[in-house]
């Protein structure tokens, strides 16, 4: 699915999404799960090229057993987050100011409370990738 954002009057943004919003509603962390797409789509949204290209991509791992786990990631066509070096430590925006960046926070303590991880990669696109534990019987 693709959708066409226009952005805060500064720039169009791409998104293209895989993944169904009423299924993931139903789990047993619906909430924190969409709360935590929210807040790394701002994010990719803020920090991304003047054009942004973004993709959001839901997948679920090791379907064959009991406890799986539901990977989201959330990639963007930005470079802005070099000063970031570790996501599991405090989150900074990349600024001279060194501010706390409360939206990544935000999303870390979401994964703490619900048992998730966080993980950040940095190549020719920037990647957050989110993994919950889902028990079976929710998908």
């Amino acid at each position: 699915m693709i959708h066409h954002v226009k952005g805060c009057c500064i720039s169009d943004c791409i998104v293209y999404t895989d993944y169904d919003y009423e299924k993931i509603r139903m789990t047993e962390y619906g909430d924190e799960i969409q709360q935590i797409l929210t807040q790394l789509l701002d994010n990719a949204n803020r920090f991304g090229e003047k054009v942004k290209v973004i993709l959001i991509r839901v997948r679920l791992l090791n379907s064959e057993i009991r406890d799986k786990t539901l990977e989201l990631t959330i990639r963007n066509n930005g470079n802005n987050i070099k000063k970031l070096q570790k996501i599991n430590t405090a989150f900074k925006t990349p600024n001279e100011d060194n501010v706390l960046g409360l939206g990544l926070t935000f999303v870390k303590l979401l994964l703490q409370a619900i048992k998730g991880e966080i993980t950040y990669v940095k190549n020719e696109h920037t990647e957050v990738i989110c993994r919950v534990p889902i028990y079976a019987h929710y998908l």
